[in-house]
């Protein structure tokens, strides 16, 4: 395991203070928590609470799109029942049995949370240009005409094989071929898989699982996971593993820091906050 740095008590205390003093999204934490709480064992509004916090804590992932809330929904009523004996659960339960289950729903819920569009613009320089969506097109066997977005959407706009996924949109700066993933074929989205274009957040899956078992998922971001080593460019849900076992050994350290019973958030997501002060913003 990475040695990690357990913070002194006067240095955990003043990251939480930091936190509180800055970040002012935190009640958008605690609208979500309660939904999640509130409509616990029905899936559908399950997903519309975990919105509620990804939408805004997530909101530079998703300004690219928004993730596919049935699908969202189907993922959450497939694995409520795993997800209801963690919610039970605390971090320092954590141990190797669980592995295969959290791995198995740390990829489940990355499919799940993934944004639904992409948008291949005429001025993009490196993804999702001109060049990568005639590509694209040609795979699918799809015949169009044309080098811009507009006389490539004018070619392929009837087409029965992408008709209904595809849209044009017109702005003052740019325009772009909308393509809404949910809506395709299977064989459509293994090519879209293949050219490595469908945009994924493990971080907006940590703090899904987060919400639907507060105490035993620890939350990370960017900066957070590389200070502890736990980078998820590769293998994401093994990573997230190592994550926890990393939190699980911390929270049995800083545990002793506060008193929980007087305290109405977790002990993770006071980690979280330590943790988003140091790393994330540099406020300690």
């Amino acid at each position: 395991m990475n040695e990690i740095h357990i913070p002194s008590k006067e240095e955990f205390i003043k990251g939480i203070e930091e936190f509180e003093k800055h970040e002012k999204r935190d009640a958008m934490y605690k609208v979500a928590t309660f939904l999640v709480h509130h409509f616990w064992g029905n899936p559908s509004d399950m997903a519309d609470g975990l919105g509620v916090l990804l939408l805004t804590w997530n909101q530079a992932f998703y300004r690219y799109g928004s993730f596919d809330f049935d699908k969202l929904e189907k993922c959450i009523e497939n694995n409520l029942e795993k997800l209801k004996r963690f919610r039970n659960r605390d971090i320092t339960t954590f141990s190797e049995l669980d592995e295969s289950d959290i791995k198995s729903i740390f990829s489940k819920f990355l499919d799940a949370l993934q944004i639904d569009t992409i948008k291949f613009s005429d001025s993009n320089k490196k993804k999702f240009t001109i060049e990568n969506l005639k590509e694209l097109l040609d795979k699918w066997n799809i015949k169009f005409s044309g080098n811009d977005t507009k006389s490539i959407y004018k070619s392929i706009k009837s087409d029965e094989k992408v008709k209904d996924a595809i849209e044009f949109i017109e702005t003052s700066r740019k325009n772009y071929i909308q393509i809404t993933i949910s809506r395709l074929e299977e064989n459509q989205i293994e090519k879209l898989k293949e050219y490595n274009l469908i945009m994924k957040s493990p971080v907006a899956v940590a703090k899904a699982l987060h919400l639907l078992a507060p105490n035993f998922f620890p939350l990370w971001d960017d900066q957070i996971a590389k200070a502890y080593r736990c980078y998820y460019d590769n293998e994401p849900a093994k990573e997230y593993i190592k994550f926890m076992k990393i939190i699980k050994e911390m929270s049995e350290k800083v545990k002793e820091y506060v008193d929980l019973s007087k305290c109405s958030k977790t002990l993770l997501k006071l980690i979280d906050e330590y943790n988003y002060s140091k790393y994330t913003k540099n406020w300690i």
